[in-house]
């Protein structure tokens, strides 16, 4: 619940003792949205304006009083930093935080633009710009003792930051259970989740958390998966081995035990550590903290050597797939992420054994509602995911590769090549 809504000024504001919790993006802001902050601080004043509102800042105070800043850190720091270059000799208590090596790169960076703007100021500007600042400057902070409704409160929106995405929300939760993880784990793994969710070479977090592994992990339960939402972040939540000891968790339990053994053992290894990885399933139990993004990265890793570098049984068929005329239809578009994330639920479970064969049945099971239907919609292929009797189902059932390929799927009989001709000349002339 709230627990204080107030106008502050920036003086009030930036004496405060804040706290940039892990979950936290990085500081990214560029210096062109720090001189458009700096621009519009001196536009208002100039013009003589009497109060400034600089926005809303969220904060979160929890069990032990501290103030997380939730949502404002990219306009907080920004303004530190001026403030410190004003020489208002407020004691600025947030510059003092440590920050990762992303963070650190580009408040450096920030840091000496806005030095050179403030010096490029007049001494009767500045003086007006430290009144101005400190004074007439104002900030809305709304401080929640609850996080899950500090994060619901703001839109996901900041004035001049990015669009929170949904799956930031269980960055926060698994990092949160990350309490007695090393600081270099925890860097590592909001590194990594930082790096991508905008890296252009290889899947997005977008991409292999709303796009594959939600949909897998709904539709092999039975159910529906049309939009990857707040409400929805349930689904990526697993267990905590230090607060949970139901008996179903205590085979991973074991495996944790082994590999964090296995890795720790420099004598059978002749002095250097092994690297085992946490074994992962799509629909597994997750569990909370860091195997979780163990797990997202295994999954951004699979989905890349599958469908970005292309396995060699998958080339023919994505092909074909990139290129015929109606590949940019939405319907289209849904039926190859069904056909994906079938062929990655299959591969997971049973790797290269009967994967040529899989894949054709996999497309044939996937693209029967293209040929079947004149216009595909979202309900349709979750219709389709979620049968009982489907592909989907069958591939979750099965303990060997022979029992998903006695599945049969009417309507097509062709495989391989010659149903990828069928496919492309009977989606030319339904386009």
């Amino acid at each position: 619940m709230i627990i204080d809504k107030k106008i502050a000024t920036l003086k009030d504001v930036l004496i405060l003792s804040l706290t940039i919790p892990n979950y936290q993006r990085p500081y990214k802001w560029t210096d062109v949205q720090a001189n458009q902050l700096i621009d519009d601080i001196l536009q208002h004043m100039r013009i003589g304006k009497e109060k400034y509102r600089l926005g809303t800042i969220v904060l979160h105070q929890d069990e032990h009083q501290l103030l997380n800043i939730v949502d404002g850190q990219q306009r907080l720091l920004t303004l530190s930093m001026l403030c410190h270059y004003l020489r208002t000799e407020l004691d600025v208590k947030l510059l003092e935080k440590e920050f990762q090596s992303i963070s650190l790169e580009r408040l450096q960076h920030n840091a000496a633009h806005i030095k050179r703007r403030v010096e490029r100021l007049s001494d009767d500007e500045k003086k007006r710009l430290r009144n101005f600042f400190l004074e007439k400057c104002e900030l809305v902070c709304v401080t929640l003792d609850d996080v899950s409704e500090a994060f619901q409160f703001f839109d996901s929106q900041n004035a001049r930051g990015k669009s929170l995405e949904t799956y930031d929300l269980l960055k926060a939760f698994h990092l949160r259970e990350m309490q007695h993880a090393s600081t270099a784990e925890v860097n590592r793994s909001v590194e990594y989740w930082e790096q991508r969710a905008t890296d252009q070479a290889n899947p997005k977090l977008k991409t292999i958390i709303n796009d594959v592994l939600f949909p897998i992990r709904r539709w092999v339960r039975g159910a529906t998966a049309v939009e990857f939402k707040k409400e929805d972040v349930h689904v990526f939540k697993g267990v905590n081995f230090e607060k949970h000891h139901y008996p179903h968790i205590v085979p991973l339990r074991v495996i944790e035990h082994a590999v964090v053994a296995n890795n720790t053992d420099t004598i059978s290894t002749g002095g250097e550590k092994a690297t085992d990885d946490f074994p992962h399933q799509s629909t597994q139990v997750l569990v909370n903290g860091k195997r979780f993004f163990d797990y997202i990265e295994h999954y951004a890793q699979l989905y890349h050597k599958l469908f970005i570098e292309r396995h060699e049984h998958l080339k023919n068929i994505l092909a074909v797939l990139d290129t015929y005329s109606g590949r940019h239809r939405t319907g289209d578009q849904y039926v190859k992420n069904l056909f994906l994330c079938t062929v990655m639920y299959y591969y997971d479970k049973f790797g290269e054994h009967e994967f040529d064969q899989a894949i054709s049945l996999c497309f044939q099971w996937s693209y029967r509602l293209r040929l079947e239907k004149s216009r595909v919609q979202i309900e349709s292929i979750n219709n389709h995911a979620i049968e009982p009797l489907g592909l989907l189902r069958c591939i979750s059932y099965a303990i060997h590769p022979n029992e998903v390929l006695d599945f049969s799927t009417p309507l097509i009989q062709k495989v391989g090549v010659e149903m990828v001709d069928e496919l492309e000349q009977f989606i030319a002339i339904k386009a």
